[in-house]
């Protein structure tokens, strides 16, 4: 199990929140990402892995 920091995002990308949780991956904190961004209303997710940014999800905007 790994240490992941997630970096809950607003519209012009400040932090407004963040979790530490315990992931058995990389994957799973993907997923957990997309899960956050989907329930908690912020505008992006990072996820860091200590000093390294490993994945960000955002929500994508359609353009109609």
């Amino acid at each position: 199990m790994t240490l992941y920091r997630f970096c809950l995002l607003d519209q012009a990308d400040r932090v407004r929140a963040l979790e530490t949780i315990e992931c058995d991956d990389g994957e799973e904190a993907e997923y957990l990402a997309h899960e956050m961004l989907d329930s908690l209303g912020y505008n992006a997710v990072e996820v860091w892995e200590g000093a390294a940014r490993i994945y960000r999800a955002e929500i994508r905007f359609n353009g109609s």
